[in-house]
């Protein structure tokens, strides 16, 4: 039997289930950003000689970087799904915040190219699609 309304969708996310969303959600968005960042440097995109500010973009920052902030995502869902009465709406106002705040970061790279900031902004939106649609479809 289905349950309906907020209280459906705060039991039907266990906390196994949101960690497991949070797995699935760290692998997908570092392979799809990676992805871009491979796609970006064979079309020249990300130049060779990055910026100082910019020495860390690479492979292994960007898979830390996913992971790291889909771990804080993870938490942020499992938090509304304990005390909210719509977590999913919730979760995707904040996860909404932090992508808007998120996109002022390539352009404060000094001497950054318009193609790396372009690469940047890709990923930031490839990796919050895939939070977004992962934990969207858990919560219903």
């Amino acid at each position: 039997m289905r349950e309906t309304g907020s209280e459906s969708g705060r039991e039907s996310c266990s906390t196994g289930r949101i960690v497991r969303a949070g797995v699935i959600a760290a692998i997908a968005a570092s392979m799809a950003t990676v992805i871009v960042y491979l796609i970006a440097s064979a079309v020249g995109a990300i130049p060779d000689d990055l910026p100082e500010a910019a020495e860390l973009v690479g492979i292994p920052s960007i898979v830390v970087a996913c992971v790291i902030t889909i771990t804080v995502a993870t938490v942020a869902f499992w938090i509304f799904t304990r005390f909210s009465e719509n977590p999913v709406k919730n979760f995707v106002i904040l996860a909404a915040i932090v992508f808007m705040t998120s996109l002022s970061s390539p352009f404060s790279i000094n001497g950054a190219s318009a193609g790396l900031i372009t690469s940047l902004l890709i990923m930031h939106a490839v990796a919050t699609a895939i939070v977004l649609y992962v934990f969207t479809r858990l919560g219903n």
